[in-house]
């Protein structure tokens, strides 16, 4: 579920960073997201403390997409989570409009899409105004849908006696099609991201690079946080 905190796009610059996430203040993972170009992310998490006794997790995502519209090309996952160890690839024809799982699962999409990669790459580079309210069309490991941002306003984070200018965005996923969802067991992260019942928050800087500072998600009254390491 966490790794949805940790996306940073800053195009045509290589850049890192490292997040810390926390669940009732208590740090539980560890991640670090790096931009290979204006068209590729990746990202890795590691559980850490007692979470990472109890349930260690290694995985790593990464998502090619277009540099302007930001729709998915390629994207793949690799999970070592418990004692479950997965490996997805997911493919994009733009000519068939088709997604291709693994080669034998076939998406058909209708229309060019974007994933939750690319999605919050995207909110690293475009304005409040080019993303507010706007519905985009979106696929998740077969299932077919719609996301949009809705940007709620702008405020000051304070990270490490440093106030950072960002604006604050509510992020909606609305699931319209579930039945060519994958049978293959899905890691917690990409299950549960598009649950109905999640509350999801980013807060991305404005200046003098635009970040995901913050971000957050919450369910049934329980708030997991994402924050930048400076």
């Amino acid at each position: 579920m966490i790794k949805i905190f940790l996306l940073i796009l800053l195009p045509n610059l290589i850049q890192s960073q490292d997040y810390t996430i926390t669940a009732f203040g208590i740090p539980i993972t560890k991640v670090n997201q790096d931009n290979e170009s204006s068209t590729k992310i990746i990202f890795s998490a590691n559980n850490i403390g007692i979470p990472g006794i109890i349930w260690p997790t290694k995985n790593l995502y990464s998502a090619e997409f277009d540099s302007i519209s930001y729709d998915i090309k390629k994207w793949e996952k690799k999970i070592e989570q418990g004692e479950e160890k997965n490996k997805l690839i997911g493919e994009f024809d733009p000519i068939k409009l088709e997604m291709s799982y693994n080669v034998k699962n076939i998406i058909k999409t209708k229309k060019p899409t974007k994933n939750i990669f690319s999605l919050l790459a995207m909110s690293q580079s475009l304005t409040n105004k080019e993303l507010d309210t706007k519905w985009f069309f979106f696929e998740h490991e077969g299932v077919l849908g719609r996301a949009r941002f809705l940007w709620a306003d702008t405020v000051s984070i304070f990270i490490k006696n440093n106030n950072v200018l960002c604006d604050h965005y509510r992020l909606d996923i609305k699931i319209d099609d579930y039945q060519n969802k994958l049978k293959e067991n899905s890691d917690y992260f990409m299950s549960q991201i598009i649950s109905p019942d999640i509350i999801r928050q980013i807060w991305v800087s404005r200046k003098p690079k635009r970040q995901i500072i913050k971000a957050s998600i919450e369910i049934k009254g329980i708030k997991i946080i994402a924050l930048i390491d400076k």
